[in-house]
């Protein structure tokens, strides 16, 4: 591709294989982190696409948006490439102004990539009115833009100043944040509960959700979403728990305040984990050999925060440890420590930093009187 000529009026088969050609970029970049350095290692690859974002074909600024946004995994690319050849800026300003549907959505995915913490462009697109336009779409009656704009607002809240998530969430609402937490569709239930995840890494953060959101309100939540169906909102909402059980102690009393969250903890270590792995397979036609190793490494993911919580929990008081026991806590804890009980297959694999906790957590249950 010839980068004089890229932006000359084309004939529409020129310029569908140009987007086709762009896809194809992104679709490879999305599957290999080697093959995404090589392309921005590449001095003309980012040009041209820079170049692409500007064409006056609407395909092919998708398709160039769709290339940036698998190119924008790379950490080293959002650093630097991406910012240093204008690939970026160039980006948001797509975003920023009225344009197809397909290629807002396109910009949008390319942007959530690039505000994460790392990212010099976080300051630069906040600056430049991100939040206005992120707004916009938050109410916007299209599903994909309305979920892109919730992914958004959560890689803006990771790992970001307190005063940062105050503002964001001024903007966005906290009564929004507390209606999504309970919304019907999953997937935008699971970024609600996600950036409650990234606003609770901090005491701070926690004191802050428990106050803007309503302790009864936000435990409530996360006890419906401990039990849903789907996988990714149980896995948002035990990382909120572990959140608040590896905080202060009147953190920690908002947990033991609704005791059914002792036994849901218990199934995201055990019972519940036991059949991740034997759900239908996806319409996508996943073979069932895929479908159990997915479902084995959900059941992980849910495990690993899970434990920190009860391991965090047990070092309360005798009267707590004694309700996690009478939860049946210990009993599971042991059950994955000797790896026997019904469906103990399930425990088969548990890495050994996870069985440390476990056994630490088994410890301060039978023991905890005694290290007080």
């Amino acid at each position: 591709m010839d980068v004089d000529t890229v932006l000359d009026p084309d004939p529409p088969t020129t310029a569908a294989l140009r987007e086709a050609a762009l896809i194809l970029i992104a679709t490879l970049a999305l599957a290999s982190p080697i093959i995404r350095t090589e392309l921005t290692d590449d001095p003309t690859v980012l040009p041209l696409v820079l170049l692409c974002l500007a064409s006056p074909h609407v395909g092919t600024r998708y398709g160039a948006c769709q290339a940036v946004r698998a190119l924008s995994r790379s950490v080293a690319a959002t650093r630097t490439s991406l910012v240093d050849s204008g690939v970026g800026l160039a980006v948001f300003g797509l975003l920023r102004r009225g344009e197809d549907r397909r290629v807002r959505g396109a910009a949008l995915r390319a942007v959530c990539n690039l505000v994460v913490e790392f990212s010099p462009l976080r300051t630069v697109f906040l600056e430049g009115g991100l939040m206005e336009r992120v707004m916009e779409f938050v109410r916007s009656a299209d599903p994909p833009l309305h979920l892109g704009a919730l992914w958004a607002i959560k890689n803006l809240l990771h790992r970001a100043p307190l005063d940062q998530v105050r503002s964001t969430l001024r903007t966005f609402g906290w009564d929004r944040l507390t209606e999504l937490l309970t919304d019907e569709d999953a997937e935008v239930r699971e970024q609600a509960l996600h950036i409650v995840k990234n606003v609770t890494e901090t005491t701070a953060g926690v004191d802050l959700a428990l106050h803007k959101i309503g302790e009864r309100e936000l435990l409530t939540a996360l006890c419906e979403a401990l039990a849903a169906s789907s996988d990714d909102v149980v896995l948002q909402a035990v990382c909120v728990v572990s959140n608040l059980a590896n905080g202060t102690a009147p953190q920690q009393d908002a947990l033991f305040a609704h005791p059914q969250l002792l036994g849901l903890l218990r199934a995201c270590l055990g019972e519940r984990s036991a059949g991740l792995g034997e759900r239908a397979p996806s319409a996508r036609g996943a073979s069932s050999g895929r479908s159990a190793a997915g479902g084995s490494e959900r059941a992980a993911a849910i495990r690993r925060p899970a434990l920190g919580a009860v391991l965090a929990l047990a070092h309360a008081s005798h009267e707590r440890r004694r309700a996690m026991v009478e939860a049946g806590l210990l009993s599971t804890l042991q059950h994955i420590c000797e790896r026997t009980g019904t469906g103990a297959g399930r425990w088969e694999h548990v890495p050994r930093d996870e069985l440390e906790q476990a056994r630490a957590a088994v410890d301060w249950l039978e023991h905890g009187d005694f290290y007080e």
